[in-house]
């Protein structure tokens, strides 16, 4: 966004996007990422059908919400002094350049090093636990509203709205992600807490029918959707090759799915916070 590849609305919806799928994946809740990182060629790249309730991304999401989390901790710091590019840069320098191995805790230093900031409790935080990131009360300052509401379909991956947001009720949902198959809805992934797992349902289930109706992946969504609270519903499955036949109760879909609003008339220290970050030609020593 900052060298004019993409424009600004396009950035924060890929922020939304990144938001979503980590706060969809309850593995954030029993591996840090330092444990991503160690376990990657074990775990991360050698993912099974629980992946989602067992792992985080110690890269691609989760690690790069931290980054991001680190260079606006910095910013605010420092009073717009320093930013992340620094310790880029000097990263390079000390390391990349010279064809050295970065050592244990070596980042963690360098940040302290250029920085002159002690940033010890977030690297706790975000590296070394599991605690959720405060990036809700970070991007604040940045005149940046993050919020989390329930999605509005399976298709809803996270969004950049122009008013300030407002939640609606929850749909029901089976807790599970589909796939459309020529003749089943083949169950993919089981998640933790939801209505399919209570109920049994594993993945590799086919369902052929619900509430004895044969319905397709979109019309099973919709059906579930509609539901009323506390009425289950029968589903006709494959598990192997054993007809069963299960009651679900559909539940509550969970406020997971990111809505970022950018403030329209934030306050003049924000507003320069936000214009300082996002900027191409904001001044970077």
């Amino acid at each position: 966004m900052r060298c004019g590849v993409i424009e600004r609305e396009a950035y924060f919806t890929m922020m939304a996007e990144t938001v979503t799928r980590v706060m969809r994946s309850s593995g954030r809740h029993k591996q840090t990422l330092e444990a991503s990182s160690f376990d990657a060629w074990t775990k991360f790249y050698k993912q099974d059908e629980n992946a989602p309730n067992a792992i985080v991304s110690y890269y691609y999401t989760k690690g790069a919400l931290f980054a991001l989390l680190l260079d606006l901790t910095i910013r605010v710091r420092s009073n717009g002094s320093y930013s992340l590019d620094h310790v880029m840069r000097e990263l390079w320098k000390r390391y990349g350049k010279r064809g050295i191995g970065v050592p244990e805790g070596g980042f963690e230093t360098l940040v302290a090093d250029v920085t002159s900031l002690d940033l010890g409790a977030l690297f706790d935080l975000g590296v070394r636990s599991t605690q959720e990131l405060p990036l809700a009360e970070t991007l604040v300052e940045f005149a940046v509203e993050l919020h989390l509401f329930p999605a509005r379909s399976s298709k809803d991956q996270g969004s950049v709205v122009n008013e300030s947001p407002q939640s609606t009720d929850a749909r029901s949902v089976l807790g599970a992600k589909l796939k459309q198959t020529e003749h089943s809805i083949r169950i993919l992934q089981v998640y933790d807490d939801g209505g399919a797992q209570q109920a049994g349902l594993s993945a590799g289930d086919e369902i052929i029918a619900v509430d004895g109706i044969r319905l397709s992946s979109e019309q099973m969504e919709r059906y579930i959707g509609e539901q009323v609270e506390d009425v289950p519903i029968q589903i006709h499955l494959f598990r192997r090759d054993e007809l069963q036949v299960v009651n679900v109760m559909p539940l509550p879909a969970p406020a997971d799915t990111c809505t970022i609003y950018l403030q329209q008339y934030p306050d003049r220290e924000r507003q320069q916070r936000l214009d300082n970050w996002l900027n191409p030609n904001a001044p970077i020593s």
